[in-house]
């Protein structure tokens, strides 16, 4: 589970790949911006071709270049992927670890039965000895006693 965690910091190979090793200090492209002056939209990290930021460009100027950086507010802030993951990890624990102790509550119960079934069996066992070594000791009687 450590490597699992280790490897959600690592930088996305893909994303090094689209932005052609242009990447900042941080490990992530710089963002798209636009100059306040002409409306030009930049590109820096130069991944996106011509008629991608011709479309772009049609879109910022029906919508308005506040588009990029604004939008719907979201109900709830994502959680970041270690977080997700660690949830999701401590859900199945839960869930086993019920699963196990109904498990164990049953098993326990077997014991108890088991242990009773045991002490039955010995009493009866007990019991057949001596009523066989009643009989026999009878038997003997009754045949010593008749001579």
């Amino acid at each position: 589970m450590i490597a699992a965690l280790g490897s959600l910091a690592a930088p996305n190979p893909t994303f090094r790949f689209l932005s052609r090793g242009r990447q900042s200090s941080r490990g992530l492209a710089a963002p798209l911006t636009t100059a306040a002056a002409g409306g030009e939209i930049s590109d820096p990290n130069g991944i996106m071709n011509e008629q991608f930021m011709s479309v772009l460009k049609d879109s910022l100027s029906r919508q308005g270049e506040e588009a990029l950086t604004e939008g719907p507010e979201a109900d709830e802030f994502r959680k970041c992927a270690t977080v997700e993951m660690l949830e999701g990890a401590l859900q199945q624990s839960v869930n086993s670890l019920r699963q196990m102790n109904a498990w164990k509550q049953q098993i326990d119960q077997q014991v108890l039965a088991q242990e009773k079934q045991v002490q039955r069996l010995n009493f009866a066992l007990t019991k057949a000895k001596n009523d066989a070594a009643y009989m026999s000791s009878m038997k003997k009687m009754l045949y010593d006693g008749s001579d």
